[in-house]
């Protein structure tokens, strides 16, 4: 049907909109999306509000995310005052694609959502957005009670940089969670910085195997020769991925 494109075959895909079957809603969503662009996005909200799989709510919240429209932009915005915590989330993660810089005074009210994936939502599309203000609110989302929203806001900072990124990354290396300061040593490992090999090596020395691991990746990444001493002291550590990524590190530097 979307193939064909004609009138016809758009009101049959509309009509597949609220078929029984949720494979068949969701691949029509999918086309209609396509095919209609911002004409379909009615339709599409309608269903959204009306399912009930997880799955196809997020199909039709992606399909509608990439159709380039204010209607769609405003249609999340209304979405994020729903009573539906699954809807909040797919309204958060919508404005990621579909959104600009209004779009942050929304997704900053996302962000002190009583459930956790609303927030992580929320700040992964701020964090998509790069937008320069935006950081003020990472900020405060690296200091968020729930160990997986402070993870998912490290995950979505690829990409960004500057130094302002750089402090903030540096000041969440004291994280209590494990794999968050993991995080942290991977993206010091790419962004650099001038207190990252410092940083680096500290933790290198001190902190948990993971990320252990992760800091001798990343020294090795920055070319860190000053790290090698501290490398080397770790050659017969216990965990085999310490090793590997200590061995790995100490030739990369060595070349």
């Amino acid at each position: 049907l979307e193939a064909i494109g004609s009138s016809g075959s758009i009101e049959a895909l509309r009509c597949a909109l609220k078929s029984n079957d949720g494979h068949a809603r969701k691949t029509a969503a999918r086309a209609l999306g396509r095919l209609e662009g911002e004409y379909a996005a009615n339709d599409l909200f309608a269903a959204l509000e009306k399912e009930v799989y997880r799955d196809v709510i997020e199909e039709i919240a992606d399909v509608l995310s990439i159709i380039p429209s204010e209607a769609v932009r405003s249609g999340f915005c209304r979405l994020l005052e729903s009573e539906n915590a699954v809807f909040r989330e797919m309204a958060a993660r919508g404005l990621g694609a579909s959104g600009n810089e209004q779009s942050l005074v929304e997704l900053a009210k996302a962000a002190v959502d009583s459930s956790a994936d609303v927030r992580k939502a929320a700040y992964r599309s701020i964090a998509r957005l790069g937008i320069p203000e935006g950081i003020d609110l990472i900020a405060k989302g690296l200091q968020d009670k729930d160990d997986d929203v402070r993870l998912s806001i490290l995950k979505a900072l690829g990409g960004w940089s500057g130094t302002a990124v750089e402090e903030l990354i540096e000041s969440t290396f004291n994280d209590p969670n494990v794999w968050v300061r993991y995080h942290c040593a991977v993206l010091l490992g790419e962004l650099g910085g001038p207190k990252a090999e410092k940083l680096l090596i500290k933790r290198l020395v001190s902190d948990e195997a993971q990320v252990k691991a992760a800091c001798a990746m990343a020294l090795e990444r920055l070319g860190a020769q000053s790290a090698l001493p501290a490398l080397e002291s770790l050659i017969d550590h216990p965990d085999a991925n310490v090793r590997a990524a200590v061995e790995n590190a100490i030739g990369g530097l060595g070349c």
